[in-house]
């Protein structure tokens, strides 16, 4: 009979710790979907950023390619314009090359000019010589003692 509710409860604690195992195991089963749909929302998103990725890098690949593609082709054709000239016996003065020197230097005399042009500006209202711009100065220190007077005698009255 001892024997017997022995094993019963030996029974009786085998079930409880199974079934709390299940509990656990359940527990656990439930977060790791949780974390898995988790996951496969971040995939779905990660793919869809990484297609727009693709397509954008794709578009840049073929805008350099087609830009490459450009760049040869004015190449050829400066070349070949070039051999024509050569051929027409004209002047090197001509050639594209030394055009586009000059005018890369007749930019450069124009800034040159532009900066010059607005120091003399700046020197135009400046009398020639050191005794007219004292005259000058001392003609404006006259004027302003008399401007200071009249402000004085409005003061007063």
């Amino acid at each position: 009979m001892v024997e017997a509710e022995n094993r019963e409860m030996l029974k009786k604690e085998e079930d409880l710790v199974s079934n709390h195992h299940i509990l656990v195991l359940g527990k656990k089963i439930d977060e790791i979907m949780k974390i898995n749909e988790k996951l496969r929302r971040d995939l779905k998103r990660l793919e869809a950023t990484v297609k727009v990725q693709e397509s954008l890098h794709s578009e840049k690949v073929d805008q350099i390619a087609h830009g490459v593609k450009k760049n040869e082709e004015f190449k050829e054709k400066i070349v070949t314009r070039e051999k024509v000239l050569k051929e027409a016996k004209y002047d090197k003065s001509f050639r594209h090359t030394a055009l586009v020197e000059k005018a890369e230097a007749i930019k450069r005399k124009e800034k040159e000019v532009k900066i010059r042009k607005s120091k003399v500006e700046a020197y135009e209202g400046i009398p020639l010589s050191y005794s007219s711009a004292i005259a000058d100065i001392e003609a404006k220190q006259k004027e302003l003692l008399e401007l200071e007077e009249e402000i004085q005698k409005l003061l007063e009255n």
